[in-house]
């Protein structure tokens, strides 16, 4: 790759038309979002048998640190409250059998992750 395509690559620009309510057009430049914090300190209450649970998967997975812990319960936790939500929105739905089919074949393979993470 010459020199000038290399340094040209390192200046491409990110943009995106939107266009608001008022039928305006707007072009916003994505190459250097702002700072966003992708982690914040919390102080959590939490049961000691789980506690010792998680020091135990530490201990048996060095490297792994409690924050890693609990952001791995709570991304599980979040795709279980989505899943919820979808299994309440589509209830009421008329599913065929294909789509039943494919309905438990995915909560099998989202058990399979959630044992694979925490073994």
């Amino acid at each position: 790759m010459s020199k000038t395509k290399h340094s040209s690559n390192k200046h491409k620009q990110t943009l995106a038309l939107t266009v608001s309510r008022s039928k305006r057009a707007r072009v916003q430049d994505y190459s250097n979002p702002p700072e966003v914090q992708r982690t914040r300190k919390i102080s959590i209450t939490a049961d000691t048998g789980l506690l010792a649970f998680v020091d135990e998967y530490m201990k048996r997975h060095p490297g792994t640190t409690c924050s890693g812990v609990i952001d791995q319960a709570l991304e599980l936790w979040v795709s279980h409250m989505q899943r919820e939500n979808d299994l309440t929105c589509y209830q009421s739905a008329d599913l065929s059998s294909a789509q039943k089919q494919a309905d438990a074949d995915w909560s099998a393979v989202t058990k399979q992750a959630a044992k694979h993470i925490w073994s």
